[in-house]
């Protein structure tokens, strides 16, 4: 059951993904440890701009410790308001059986109040060293200027927080004999969290498996096992992902790319996404150019 429901938790992500939303989950209190290997990429904002900020990994952790207070301001229901960074989005409450949100779900990318949104990503980039032009390039880029209504929107994000207020009965309810699947579950799951933060940064195997608490040996023997591919070709994964992404959606230089995803050197990130795609990242651009050379309306 929990395994045909994290499918369609994941199936409904893709159908938003497909509407043109930018939707992510952030959990506090659900017991789900096993199901973030699969639920992962959701877990994570993919805009752009979010990304972009994220890039400073403080920033990030800044984004995570203030995690309680958004679940807090949506004690009482679905919300729009505007992150730190200066980026409009919508929060949408997990609840339990009693009533008490656990976690929430955010639809995110659009602008709000232009000023006060400007004013947050200059003290953003000061604060991260980032730089304030590129932010201010990719606010105006990769968020949209007009924003959908509360009540529509919460219609279409409904399915999800209730499949997610499911999986949290069915995760409180596990019997005792799965306790060891679970456990080597963790490790990857938490392997693939840490994965997915880090990959642009230089990290070694000792690394991934001091934060996992587990030997090289066990983490690798268990990654293969459970994802079917070494940590290795995950890592060149997603920074592949992320760069499709990146060319795709937004007007940042090839180099600057290359720099953001950790590759260093520009050409080799220009060899390595042509051997693995038959082209090179402008041709790739080029191709599947999905948004007008001028900023979004």
């Amino acid at each position: 059951m929990v395994q045909e429901l994290l499918n369609d938790i994941i199936l409904y992500f893709e159908y938003l993904k497909s509407q043109g939303y930018y939707a992510a989950f952030h959990n506090l209190a659900i017991p789900m440890d096993s199901c973030m290997a699969k639920l992962a990429p959701y877990n994570i904002n993919s805009n752009p701009f979010c990304l972009f900020i994220k890039s400073s990994s403080e920033a990030w952790n800044h984004c995570i410790e203030r995690q309680p207070k958004v679940l807090a301001a949506c004690e009482k229901g679905p919300f729009c308001g505007m992150c730190y960074a200066g980026m409009g989005e919508f929060v949408f409450p997990i609840r339990n059986k009693d009533g008490r949100p656990l976690a929430f779900l955010s639809i995110s990318g659009f602008r709000l109040e232009e000023e006060q949104a400007l004013k947050r990503i200059k003290t953003v980039a000061h604060t991260y060293g980032l730089s304030e032009k590129q932010a201010k390039a990719s606010y105006y880029q990769d968020l949209k200027k007009d924003r959908p209504d509360l009540n529509s929107l919460s219609v279409l994000a409904a399915p999800l927080c209730r499949m997610f207020e499911l999986l949290n009965l069915l995760l409180s309810d596990i019997p005792n004999v799965e306790v060891g699947n679970i456990a080597q579950n963790n490790i990857v799951s938490h392997a693939v969290i840490y994965l997915r933060r880090n990959y642009a940064n230089p990290i070694s195997s000792d690394d991934i498996a001091r934060a996992c608490h587990c030997s090289v040996s066990t983490l690798s023997h268990l990654f293969k096992q459970k994802m079917n591919l070494s940590i290795r070709q995950y890592i060149k994964n997603l920074r592949l992902s992320q760069a499709k992404r990146l060319l795709r959606d937004t007007e940042l230089s090839v180099n600057a790319i290359s720099d953001l995803l950790g590759y260093g050197n520009p050409n080799y990130f220009c060899n390595v996404f042509r051997w693995e795609t038959g082209l090179s990242p402008t041709l790739f651009r080029k191709n599947s150019r999905t948004l007008p050379t001028k900023e979004r309306s």
